[in-house]
């Protein structure tokens, strides 16, 4: 069964409606960016099964170990800023999670002149996402649906659309994984010229321990991940999680993470990260290099 369901998610992905003739732009900045403080400073990588509301966004298979709710702000940049929020719930033996996250920043639009040379102009923009996930348990092997609400705003061009996830997860001895095919939906088209904007489906496999490993006075989880995007382009990203508690209930966190890095956001391929979890509340961290000069700072609030 889990080898079929592994066949439809692909099946799904590479199914799914293909980009209109007239490309506009890359696909939108906040589907390429990470929603999690805790996940960025790993490279990316949000262990499945952790006990994370943002588990929305990337695995939502596994929303009944993340009750709770999670928020976070990032900068990259003077002009780019980023603000994501979830929270889920138990709900008729399973659960459900719902999560919106806005960025707004200044990017480039293009015209012709009288001989149809281009001209590009810095234009505001803004994107929204709002989402709902309903996730359950059968015979032993998580599964979940979500549904997404995107909008663009360029300038005095508006576009909207929507997608779906569809997201499965299993515990395979010490590890849990997690599989889930992302943004399958139609591209977005903006105004009345036609122009659309490619979505960034994905397929997502993450692989993480079921705990954490202890060396001494410390707790180290390991994690990874490989995700197939749009264009046949692979990108791998692996994470470490340092914990030490001094007083039971209080947990201090390290940590750091690789991934192959987006030329077109300007990353590098290395991240930190560090946090604090008390008995309810959690609070982290991430910074993010980038190419030259500067990095993207990402904090995060958890509360269960």
């Amino acid at each position: 069964m889990h080898g079929r369901m592994t066949i439809l998610l692909a099946a799904a992905l590479l199914c799914a409606p293909g980009a209109a003739a007239a490309v506009a732009q890359e696909a939108p900045l906040l589907l390429r960016l990470p929603a999690s403080a805790r996940a960025l400073g790993m490279g990316g990588v949000l262990p499945p099964g952790r006990g994370d509301a943002a588990a929305l966004f990337y695995h939502p298979a596994f929303l009944r170990d993340a009750t709770g709710i999670a928020g976070g702000m990032q900068w990259l940049g003077p002009d780019t800023l980023v603000v994501d929020a979830a929270g889920a719930m138990e709900w008729l033996g399973g659960a459900v999670g719902i999560g919106v996250r806005s960025v707004s920043y200044t990017g480039e639009t293009g015209a012709c002149d009288n001989v149809c040379v281009q001209l590009l102009r810095r234009v505001p923009v803004s994107e929204r996402t709002a989402q709902v996930a309903v996730a359950h348990t059968v015979k032993g092997l998580r599964l979940a649906l979500a549904g997404t609400y995107l909008e663009q705003r360029r300038d005095l061009a508006r576009g909207s659309t929507w997608a779906a996830d569809a997201s499965l997860g299993a515990a395979a001895g010490p590890m849990r994984i997690g599989l889930t095919a992302q943004n399958l939906g139609p591209d977005m088209g903006m105004g009345s010229g036609g122009a659309t904007v490619p979505l960034n489906r994905r397929l997502l496999l993450g692989v993480a321990a079921v705990g954490p490993a202890n060396l001494g006075p410390l707790d180290i989880l390991p994690a990874a991940q490989l995700a197939w995007e749009r264009g046949a382009r692979f990108s791998p990203a692996a994470g470490l999680e340092l914990g030490y508690w001094p007083v039971v209930g209080r947990t201090f966190y390290l940590r750091a993470g690789a991934r192959r890095t987006d030329s077109a956001l300007r990353r590098r391929p290395f991240t930190a990260g560090a946090g604090f979890a008390g008995d309810r509340i959690g609070l982290d961290y991430a910074l993010e290099p980038l190419e030259g000069g500067g990095a993207a700072h990402h904090i995060g609030i958890r509360w269960r």
